[in-house]
């Protein structure tokens, strides 16, 4: 089982445009399909319930996990922008570590989001926790920056240091690049291709 999200172009100000996050998911598709796995692919210039809003992700989700068992496979794989933002609570208070320090949060940007709006984004953690309840062997792959967003520039920002140590062991989360990096897009990389 096997659910891909791309956005390359985001219905909102303050997303620079990014050219190869689609073709990298429809690539992966067809790569996953060879491999035997069922295929849900949402992008940002589709339609309908294929469109990569919030909650069409969500449902998407949900929906690809419902009829899971212990026993799958479950791939998830994003490519756009992302968001570090710090980690609230139900009250919308930032809560913090044990040292004082503010915990912070990595987040996916749909095509939807809203700058800084955890609301209209999709959580790491959350998306993880969701992920553990239903058991399996999880793997999610991020082709996203992991900085804060650069408005300059045409990158892929997400940041996921507070998944550091506490993934379930049935868990995996592959970012493109390291922590306080960038994850670039080239047309050099086979015709176009996030790097």
């Amino acid at each position: 089982m096997a659910m891909l999200v791309g956005v390359n172009k985001y219905d909102r100000r303050g997303f620079n445009d990014l050219a190869y996050a689609e073709r990298d998911v429809d690539e992966l598709a067809v790569e996953l399909q060879q491999q035997g796995f069922e295929v849900r692919l949402l992008k940002g210039s589709l339609a309908g319930p294929q469109r990569a809003t919030r909650q069409n992700i969500r449902s998407a989700l949900e929906e690809l996990l419902k009829d899971g068992t212990s026993r799958d496979i479950v791939f998830l794989g994003f490519a756009g922008h992302g968001q570090q933002l710090p980690l609230q609570d139900e009250q919308g208070k930032v809560r913090l570590s044990l040292d004082g320090k503010p915990l912070e949060d990595a987040y996916f940007c749909p095509v939807d989001a809203v700058m800084g709006e955890q609301g209209s984004l999709i959580g790491l953690t959350n998306l993880v926790q969701t992920l553990d309840r239903k058991g399996g062997i999880n793997l999610v792959m991020v082709d996203a920056c992991r900085d804060n967003p650069d408005s300059s520039r045409s990158t892929r920002s997400i940041t996921g240091n507070e998944l550091n140590g506490r993934l379930p062991s049935n868990t995996a989360i592959l970012f493109s690049c390291a922590a306080h990096q960038q994850a670039l897009e080239t047309k050099d990389a086979g015709g176009g291709h996030g790097v």
